[in-house]
């Protein structure tokens, strides 16, 4: 397997070579590449079965004197869309805890001991990750196919793929997805306002597969506005084993602090 950093590299450089033809050349529609991205969220979501991971954030920036490491438990239920991330590191957070049920999101403080209503556009503690970042994928039911090009990111044949927020939930207003031609895996998404200024870009380097899924095992997140600002996400620990039901709740993560 080609080394992880490597490829990640390859990435960030390739977004200045890659090369697009006309779209009207090619046998395929929008409506298609919207049951493509459909794809990739089934892809990666576990409806029939929870998902546990260990979580690391690895975050750079101009202003630190060095990177700042964050690391958490995540419990999904994809099946209703619940998820509960608990911080193990830094050592001075530990015990922090973020709870989505439903469409209502929540951040606890253990010295406070309180709840917090919070939004899926809202960045984790300083890093470039959003929560929205964090839950099920739903690319193909937050935005809509509005055009597209083919082309090449790196040494990949790619559908580049313009999308409109269809909802004020999300993040953005605007992205464009590279999405691989031969098994529609995304390799990178371009994130923009409302007056297409490009506000962070995603990269999805390195990938594992679970029967007929596919988990994004690193993600670096990029900040276009502060130069030399992101935030490397790498997911491990996986399991899909059966998860309490007291898990998602804000009773747990109470627990847990005492």
């Amino acid at each position: 397997m080609m080394n992880t950093f490597k490829f990640a590299r390859r990435l960030l450089l390739a977004t200045a070579f890659f090369t697009i033809t006309s779209a009207s050349a090619f046998a395929i529609t929008n409506e298609e590449l919207q049951e493509k991205l459909s794809l990739s969220d089934y892809r990666a979501t576990f409806s029939g079965s929870d998902f546990q991971a260990t979580i690391k954030m690895v975050s750079t920036d101009p202003t630190f004197t060095e990177p700042k490491v964050r690391e958490y438990t995540q419990f999904r239920r994809d099946g209703n869309d619940a998820m509960v991330m608990v911080t193990l590191l830094p050592e001075v957070d530990k015990g922090q805890g973020k709870l989505r049920i439903d469409e209502n999101m929540w951040s606890y403080d253990p010295e406070s001991r309180n709840f917090t209503h919070t939004t899926l556009k809202e960045n984790i503690e300083g890093t470039d990750v959003k929560n929205n970042d964090m839950k099920k994928p739903t690319i193909a039911t937050d935005y809509t196919v509005v055009g597209f090009k083919e082309g090449k990111l790196g040494a990949f044949d790619v559908y580049i793929i313009d999308l409109k927020a269809v909802n004020e939930e999300v993040p953005y207003a605007f992205q464009k997805a590279y999405m691989r031609k031969d098994n529609f895996v995304l390799l990178m998404i371009q994130s923009y306002s409302l007056t297409d200024r490009l506000l962070r870009t995603t990269y999805y380097p390195t990938y594992s597969k679970i029967d007929d899924k596919y988990i994004a095992t690193t993600t670096i997140y990029k900040d276009e506005l502060v130069a030399g600002k992101q935030t490397t996400v790498t997911m491990f620990n996986i399991s899909l084993a059966p998860i309490p039901d007291t898990v998602f709740s804000k009773a747990y993560i109470e627990k847990i602090n005492k």
